[in-house]
Parts: C-alpha cells; sequence; structure tokens
C-alpha cells in the first residue's frame, strides 16, 4: 500500500510539473498548486504506511520470540516436575528403565535449557534493534551539486 501511494503521489507530482510548466491562464496554476499539495500529501501518507508497515513487522517479531521464551519456559517446567517425580519413584524402587528414561529427561532438559537461551538472546536481539530504531533515525540530504553526481549527506538525529 505504501509503495503504491508514493508512486501516485511521484505521478501527481510529474502532472503538477507539467501543468506548472504549461500552464497560461490563472485557473491552471491553481489547480498545478492543488495538485501540489495532494501529491506532498500521498507521498507523506505513503510514508506513514511504510513505517506503519515496520513497526508491524517489528512488534509481531517482538511477540513471537517472547511467545518462544515463555513456551520454553513451560517445558522447562514440565521436564524438571517429571525428573523430580522420576527421581522420588526411583528412590523407592530400583530399575533400569527408570534410570534411562531419568536420563533421556536430563538430556531434554538440557536441550531446553539450550534452546531457552537462544531464544532468550534473540528476544533481547529484538528488543534491543527496536530501541535503536526508536530512539535513533538517520535521514538523508540530497544536494544536487551536478547533474550526474548527487552528493549525499548523512545526518544522524537523535530523539
Amino acid at each position: 500500500m505504501g509503495e503504491t501511494m508514493g508512486e501516485l503521489g511521484i505521478a501527481f507530482l510529474k502532472l503538477m510539473k507539467f501543468e506548472n510548466q504549461e500552464a497560461s491562464y490563472n485557473s491552471q496554476k491553481a489547480r498545478a498548486a492543488d495538485m501540489k499539495n495532494v501529491a506532498t500529501a500521498t507521498v507523506k501518507a505513503s510514508r506513514l504506511y511504510r513505517e506503519l508497515n515496520a513497526q508491524t513487522v517489528k512488534h509481531l517479531d517482538r511477540s513471537s520470540a517472547l511467545l518462544t521464551v515463555q513456551t520454553l519456559l513451560t517445558e522447562l517446567s514440565s521436564l524438571h516436575s517429571k525428573a523430580e517425580k522420576l527421581d522420588t519413584a526411583s528412590s523407592k524402587i530400583f530399575g533400569g528403565d527408570r534410570n534411562r528414561k531419568g536420563e533421556e529427561l536430563k538430556e531434554a532438559i538440557k536441550v531446553t535449557e539450550d534452546a531457552k537461551s537462544c531464544a532468550i538472546r534473540e528476544y533481547e536481539r529484538i528488543n534491543v534493534y527496536s530501541f535503536f530504531l526508536k530512539h535513533i533515525y538517520i535521514s538523508f540530504w540530497f544536494v544536487n551539486l551536478t547533474p550526474s553526481a548527487p552528493q549525499v549527506d548523512l545526518i544522524i538525529h537523535t530523539r
């Protein structure tokens, strides 16, 4: 949607430029001025749509990462409960099957702990990235010094 709005705004700007060049009556100049306002509003709306899409994706990423962490924490709690129950039961009765199950549970706990650590790091990375984007934004200023080689100045603003 944002891209389409941007292209529409650019088309309006081109039309406005053409009408300005070809205008011979005041009514045509007034229409060109109105066209410029519509074009500017359309381009601004496209930027808002793009920003909204970016914010939505970041929010979904953060929500997904948090859900993964919560799911792994729940799974770990369940595995620890099973391990405790198995330890309690195995202290009463000795058997090879319970030792094997205990080893399998310990391995599952280790794998789930590793997955939880990775998920927490990913969640923190997403939060740090979101914080960075929220507080620092970059804008480019294009200054045409020559028609063939525009100069680009990078300016970092903090909010």
